[in-house]
């Protein structure tokens, strides 16, 4: 989904964001929803602020409008007179096994002996995705479908359950009648 807004990015292909944690610790995203905090560092936009690793400071004279990523990760700042300053670039992480990392809510993952090694290039090299600017990766879940597919669910469970329940009522009524 396209957004407009100059620090959003979404990865096209494998690939993840590297975020810090508290105490230390990498987390890995595939979120680019990216502000820029008091400090000019990049974070996320939710809650926790995670910040991106790495990530350039973006100083405060330079308006966020004026902010640009690349499709391989590389944050430019276009001044006032036209020219571009190269602020910083970041790198994606991918896994041998993505299905092995550990969910830790907010988007965020970390790594486990099932994901394996993190594998850490630039965006569009060794096997990741490219950077797409101004732009955010969206679930691809209905909710309304997932809702009428859990209502029907539902309801053939219950189906089920009062056969069982018919079928042992009248189990009970064959029981009886042989004593």
């Amino acid at each position: 989904m396209q957004t407009g807004e100059p620090l959003d990015a979404m990865i096209q292909g494998d690939g993840f964001f590297q975020v810090e944690l508290p105490g230390g610790a990498t987390g890995y995203t595939r979120a680019g929803n990216f502000v820029r905090n008091p400090n000019g560092e990049l974070v996320l936009g939710d809650a926790f602020g995670h910040r991106l690793k790495d990530a350039p400071t973006i100083p405060e004279d330079v308006p966020i409008n004026n902010v640009s990523i690349t499709t391989d990760g590389r944050f430019v700042a276009t001044k006032q007179d036209g020219t571009q300053e190269d602020l910083g670039q970041i790198q994606l992480v991918r896994f041998v096994n993505p299905s092995g990392l550990l969910q830790c809510g907010s988007n965020i993952y970390t790594q486990t002996a099932a994901s394996g090694e993190p594998i850490q290039a630039l965006a569009g090299q060794n096997g990741l995705g490219t950077i797409v600017p101004a732009t955010l990766e969206q679930s691809t879940t209905e909710a309304v479908t997932e809702l009428v597919e859990l209502i029907k669910t539902q309801r053939v469970f219950q189906m089920n359950s009062q056969t069982i329940q018919a079928a042992d009522e009248a189990l009970q009524v064959v029981a009886g009648l042989r004593r």
